[in-house]
């Protein structure tokens, strides 16, 4: 696999919001394009690291998904065989053997599980590492001269604090839809047997769930994107008190209390958008849980109404409620995840406006010189000036002086 160049800084913006309809498709083609470029690029990122990292974790994930449906139809047919005893008609060799059946495969989803969880540790780590080497290579190669710009360190602390933990929870999350879709696709099969409408039904429910998750992620993306300063504070103010370094200064001039209220002050504030937005998030989703959750129970019903019918045997009853409440806590898991990998790719935008970073100052010799050893060396500054970045008044302004060996140089300013 290819890896692709970071996708250009104008992706990384706050797509403009349409004014009208005819502006949606622009719209929608910036946020999808964009979130799909930023995925492709994490993807790559982990196929640079590791290979078998993919590999393993999209088998892991199949299987995974195929194993719910397997438990619950070997569910069904045991309560289905104990039900024909009542009857006079069961089989216990049968039993014996969904038993032992459903044994296996409690066993087979415990190691899939513990396998799962051991790859993702040896993969966190070692994707984690291989991005923050992508980091430090590309700091080293930008100019000093973007240390001392604010904005730049601001991009490199986004990069540092979010980059190394996000890839491997998308990449994570991406399987774990795919598990998810493999066994929605598997119990709504089922389920369509009895009642085509029923499926339906649970995720033309689940519709405004994944519209309030997708929205407020990209709220809170912005939101803590835009207020990097104030969290930079924070871990200023908390530092100096707990520094050890610092400690004694802030001990000997009693000092804790101004940064611990200076602190204190700064989280009021940042706290109180991010409650905001944490609860205007919450009171939707509660309204639509209430909604589902009554869907549901209409829905287990009539399967109940079904069986006192002897439409379908007791066994079916699991199978078939089991499929519903799969269907509806998998549609819910899939939003969930799928906002979850939305905002983790908008994060990513940190490391990706980082290794944007252009690098404005070239050398002037392709190959440097090697300086010869056991001979007198000068170094001659030339009509030099230097100012800040993004500062008007100059540090050094057209100063000219040569340093050769064994003498000091002092310069009055």
């Amino acid at each position: 696999m290819h890896m692709p160049p970071p996708p250009p800084n104008h992706d990384l913006n706050k797509p403009k919001k349409p004014g009208s309809l005819k502006d949606m498709p622009r719209y929608l083609k910036e946020v999808f394009g964009g979130f799909f470029s930023r995925l492709f690029y994490i993807f790559c990122l982990v196929w640079e690291t590791r290979r078998w990292i993919l590999l393993t974790l999209l088998a892991l994930s199949v299987i995974e998904g195929v194993v719910p449906l397997v438990g619950a139809l070997i569910s069904s047919s045991v309560l289905n065989e104990l039900a024909k005893f009542s009857l006079g008609t069961g089989d216990r060799s049968l039993v014996l053997w969904l038993l032992i059946f459903q044994f296996a495969y409690l066993i087979l989803a415990n190691v899939i599980s513990r396998v799962q969880i051991i790859v993702n540790r040896m993969a966190g780590e070692l994707l984690v590492s291989h991005i923050r080497l992508k980091i430090m290579r590309k700091a080293s190669e930008l100019d000093l001269s973007s240390f001392d710009r604010p904005k730049f360190y601001e991009k490199l602390e986004n990069a540092n604090r979010e980059a190394g933990m996000r890839p491997m929870q998308i990449l994570s999350s991406t399987f774990s839809i795919l598990s998810s879709i493999i066994s929605l696709v598997s119990f709504i099969t089922v389920i369509f047997a009895v009642s085509p409408v029923a499926p339906l039904l649970v995720i033309a429910v689940s519709i405004p769930s994944a519209v309030i998750n997708f929205v407020y992620r990209k709220k809170n993306f912005f939101y803590m994107r835009f207020r990097s300063k104030e969290r930079r504070k924070m871990d200023y103010y908390a530092n100096l008190v707990v520094d050890k370094d610092l400690a004694k200064e802030v001990r000997l001039y009693s000092t804790a209390p101004r940064f611990i209220d200076a602190f204190r002050e700064v989280f009021r504030s940042y706290f109180r958008g991010l409650r905001r937005l944490i609860f205007a998030e919450g009171t939707w989703n509660v309204g639509l849980s209430v909604l589902s959750a009554g869907i549901n129970c209409i829905l287990f019903y009539t399967i109940a109404v079904m069986v006192m019918g002897a439409e379908i045997p007791v066994g079916d009853y699991v199978l078939y409620t089991g499929a519903l409440t799969s269907i509806s806590t998998g549609v819910a898991a899939l939003i969930a995840t799928s906002a979850t990998i939305y905002e983790g790719t908008l994060f990513i935008d940190n490391m990706l406006v980082f290794m944007n970073e252009p690098s404005v100052i070239r050398p002037s010799l392709a190959t440097p010189r090697v300086p010869e050893r056991g001979v007198a060396h000068e170094i001659t500054f030339s009509h030099v000036s230097f100012s800040y970045p993004e500062v008007p008044r100059k540090v050094l302004d057209d100063v000219s002086f040569t340093i050769r060996a064994g003498e000091s140089v002092a310069l009055v300013g």
